[in-house]
């Protein structure tokens, strides 16, 4: 054989190998991937029953079916609104018609206490888990934009694992969708500074009006963001120095077209031509609530407690080890390089949204920071690349922060799963089945912090010693936050103190909260009363009975 011809063969060979070696890899990419979405899913199905069967379960602002249901019952039109945008009910519309071929039923539904109506919560709930994993495998893109496999893979793991994500995945809240929307216009935001194509531009203007269509507070992650990527497109421009370069780069078709498309979907979303009187009411409710909740004064006083709220927030959000390691990934994105600009940009994001949400409305809430959160976490993940690659001494110690970071995490979100499955208000509602079935029963605060006791003799009552008197239930049942909360506000707190003290002739019997095997998560804190919904759960239940009963119902 010619020596060329063996030139030929080997080649050819290595050819085949490097292919197979290729394949290799990329499989066992896709299986790791593939592998960590499959463990969050089910972490994020652990527990989605929570609060079920009930009208409007145990979540704060989670979209209820009978909410979504008058919206299909009046077409999203006359005059139709709430206080969120209408793209995720149009999207649980979607579902909730798909249930009904199933099952055969017929819209519309009024009766909450149906079979049908806890299969309409289960199946919004299951929309937002598929957001969820869709949130875990987007974020591993942005994130192999700019670092290897394994940091793409760190930073997924560190936001599949951040407890908001795990609680608002089994939840039709619209923390998750609209985190699925924006995650998506982050990954054509990255290409969109790297290559400044015209399809990322569109991608990422379609997303990101998709990310605003499902919950308002998405317009301060981009506020920034369009400026800078003007700029960003004039230096991208190779003979910038020609006089119509500047006029190029702010009047390219380009961005043009992308922002058109962007309006087109918005104005789709909200419908202002349909419902011009609902999409206005909408407005005016964003408006107002932003001013009900505020906490700090505009200032310097003001804006320093907000960042320390913030900070606080954080902390709680992501865990401290992860927060420190997302503020040395922060630190890491800034690495002077010939990508800069993409990088650059997610911490632009982060900055227009401290600037013009959170310094509009001037509080925060843990689920605020999910963003932010999700930012840090691809900071991490390159950081990690990095040090990995590194032939130093800091390669191991990263490995071990790295994997201590996760586990901790992740048992976290196992924290939070247990006390989710094990809530106390099922724990007294089984107590109630068990000894009070045929009891009079009497209970105090909103249906939402309450057990479900549909099927006993329960009433809500006001928190007054002479309605208690009046009734004389067998037993009556409070949440302890329900009393913060009372004492707190404009409400006497004459009630509780005086039932305490036995004067209303209620001694207290027992007391229901569970105590996981290990608490990562500290829910019992009161400091989280008030700016985290995962406080919520698994609250401190009170049980009184007559005195002279001598707690006789054990």
């Amino acid at each position: 054989m010619p020596p060329h011809a063996l030139e030929k063969e080997s080649a050819g060979e290595r050819r085949c190998a490097d292919r197979e070696v290729w394949l290799t890899e990329r499989r066992r990419r896709i299986a790791s991937v593939s592998l960590l979405i499959l463990v969050a899913s089910l972490l994020y199905a652990w527990g989605i029953r929570w609060g079920l069967p009930s009208a409007e379960g145990w979540a704060a602002d989670e979209i209820v079916p009978s909410d979504v249901l008058e919206a299909m019952r009046r077409s999203f039109t006359n005059g139709w609104h709430t206080r969120y945008p209408p793209l995720h009910y149009y999207l649980l519309a979607v579902v909730y018609r798909a249930v009904f071929f199933l099952f055969g039923s017929q819209t519309p539904l009024t009766d909450p206490s149906a079979p049908i109506y806890a299969v309409l919560f289960i199946a919004g709930r299951c929309l937002s888990l598929l957001m969820a994993a869709g949130v875990v495998l987007v974020v591993y893109r942005c994130a192999r934009l700019l670092a290897d496999h394994s940091g793409a893979l760190v930073a997924a793991a560190l936001v599949a694992f951040l407890p908001g994500m795990a609680y608002y995945a089994k939840l039709a809240n619209l923390d998750v969708p609209y985190m699925f929307w924006w995650s998506l216009s982050l990954l054509f935001q990255i290409r969109s500074f790297a290559h400044h194509r015209r399809r990322d531009y569109l991608l990422f203007a379609v997303f990101a009006a998709l990310a605003l269509g499902t919950k308002d507070q998405a317009y301060g992650l981009y506020v920034l963001i369009v400026p800078m990527l003007v700029v960003s497109r004039y230096f991208h421009i190779e003979s910038r120095s020609r006089p119509g370069a500047l006029l190029q780069a702010v009047f390219g078709r380009d961005l043009w077209l992308a922002g058109l498309a962007g309006a087109a979907v918005l104005v789709a979303i909200h419908n202002p031509f349909g419902n011009p009187s609902g999409c206005l009411s909408h407005f005016e409710a964003i408006i107002a609530s932003a001013h009900d909740f505020r906490v700090f004064d505009r200032g310097p006083r003001g804006y320093l407690g907000l960042f320390i709220d913030t900070a606080r927030s954080l902390d709680f959000a992501m865990g401290g080890s992860a927060l420190v390691l997302g503020a040395a990934g922060a630190i890491h994105l800034l690495k002077p390089r010939r990508d800069l600009a993409p990088r650059l940009s997610l911490l632009v994001s982060i900055v227009s949204y401290g600037i013009f949400f959170l310094g509009v409305i001037l509080y925060c809430y843990d689920r605020f920071v999910l963003p932010v959160a999700v930012i840090l976490s691809i900071g991490s993940g390159r950081l990690f690349a990095a040090s990995v690659r590194a032939k130093s001494a800091v390669r191991l110690p990263m490995l071990a922060w790295i994997a201590a970071t996760i586990v901790f995490a992740l048992g976290r979100v196992i924290t939070l799963d247990l006390v989710m499955a094990n809530d106390s208000r099922r724990s007294v509602r089984s107590w109630l089945e068990d000894v009070a079935s045929d009891k009079k029963i009497a209970t105090i605060g909103p249906p939402i912090m309450l057990p479900n006791l549909a099927g006993f003799a329960a009433k809500n009552i006001v928190p007054s010693v002479n309605r208690l008197r009046r009734m004389r239930p067998d037993c009556l049942v409070i949440n302890s936050d329900y009393v913060g909360y009372v004492e707190s506000g404009d409400s006497s707190p004459g009630f509780f103190t005086r039932l305490d003290r036995g004067e209303a002739g209620y001694c207290l019997t027992r007391r229901f909260r569970y105590s996981p095997p290990l608490d990562l998560l500290d829910l019992d804190d009161d400091r989280r009363i008030g700016i985290s919904n995962l406080a919520k759960i698994n609250p401190l239940m009170r049980i009184y009975q007559p005195c002279e009963s001598g707690g006789v119902m054990r």
